[in-house]
């Protein structure tokens, strides 16, 4: 290991989480791999990318980052996304060849494509394996039962200089906390790692966000990432920049109303009307539009003679705004035509009487 690189993410463990994570899986782990916990916990790693040879001609993916022995714990108690769990049940026929069970494996790192394990069955105790069912090779075996010679074999991408590490830290990375069905476990594996981070305020990313206004970004439509986001809120959370960030229209008005966030102050320069009203993508200009929508129809009060930096108005954005919205619903119309409800495409009443006036 002294050819690698690693960036701690969480406090050290120690011998007894170790057992404790052993008596959760009902075997020991491997010696090399107990003392790269003990030495390591997890964490990103430099150079990445396994060179050992598998069983089948595929392509191993770069590491993005080693689970922590509380990360070993919570997914045999939940089945975490990252460890393609349902993906095993759903393409059994790829464990077949290899026979191997998908109870015995432990998920000991993610890749982009999937994840890498390590068997804790008898007849393969200690071997390691891969598995990329986005595109790539399925489940492969490598070559190896030691797990120093699985380190040992990193590589770069070729001729890659190291310049730091991924800029998204663990406390974001949501697959490591995502147990909508029990929130409460998902939850605490969060506070853990922010505990060692910071707090709700703490630099979440190389970028300018912090923790909370990172997860004031979320679909809402995610159960789970909208527990943390709550949690961060209700325990020290700062609300500047929030709404810069949030598209739902509902926790926009909490923030207004109950936490006294204002809709028509600036945040580095930025302003939130002006973000509502961008035309980045078409499917960010759908999202806007609704939200804009929402917006109008309630009593929020906005300044609509707030200028941007190319002296634009509110209003000026909003005409630009709404012929890029229309040419997405024809393309819709056109493209998707199986769709009857034409992907729900609002007209809304507000904008349109909003721009006649003006």
């Amino acid at each position: 290991m002294k050819h690698l690189i690693f960036n701690q993410e969480e406090f050290p463990t120690n011998e007894e989480q170790i057992k404790e994570a052993e008596e959760v899986w009902g075997t020991a782990f491997p010696e090399e791999y107990k003392t790269f916990l003990l030495a390591q916990n997890g964490g990103q790693v430099f150079p990445n990318i396994p060179s050992i040879k598998t069983t089948k001609k595929c392509e191993l993916w770069w590491i993005e980052r080693f689970c922590s022995v509380n990360d070993l714990i919570l997914q045999k108690k939940y089945p975490m996304g990252y460890t393609y769990f349902r993906h095993h049940k759903e393409y059994k026929e790829n464990l077949k060849p290899y026979k191997v069970s998908r109870h015995d494996l432990l998920a000991i790192a993610v890749s982009d494509r999937g994840p890498y394990y390590i068997n804790l069955s008898k007849k393969q105790y200690g071997q390691i394996y891969h598995a990329s069912y986005q595109g790539g090779d399925g489940f492969v075996k490598l070559k190896t039962k030691s797990f120093n010679e699985f380190l040992n074999s990193f590589k770069p991408f070729p001729e890659a200089e190291f310049k730091g590490f991924e800029k998204t830290r663990k406390v974001c990375d949501s697959r490591f906390y995502y147990t909508p069905e029990k929130p409460q476990l998902g939850m605490e594996r969060f506070k853990e790692v922010l505990s060692f981070l910071g707090d709700a305020n703490s630099k979440a990313r190389d970028s300018d966000w912090t923790v909370i206004q990172h997860y004031a970004h979320v679909d809402p439509y995610d159960k789970m990432g909208n527990h943390i986001f709550e949690h961060l809120l209700n325990h020290g959370g700062n609300t500047e920049g929030l709404l810069l960030r949030i598209k739902n229209f509902a926790t926009m008005e909490k923030l207004i109303k109950e936490y006294g966030a204002d809709f028509n102050q600036p945040y580095k320069g930025r302003y939130p009307i002006h973000l509502i009203t961008g035309i980045s993508s078409w499917n960010t200009i759908k999202v806007n539009y609704e939200l804009l929508d929402k917006l109008l129809n309630s009593d929020i009060e906005i300044d609509l003679s707030i200028k941007d930096q190319e002296g634009r108005s509110p209003i000026d954005r909003m005409k630009k705004m709404v012929i890029e919205y229309e040419k997405y619903r024809e393309y819709d119309k056109k493209f998707w035509k199986s769709r009857p409800e034409n992907h729900n495409f609002l007209s809304s009443k507000a904008i349109l009487q909003l721009i006649e006036k003006n």
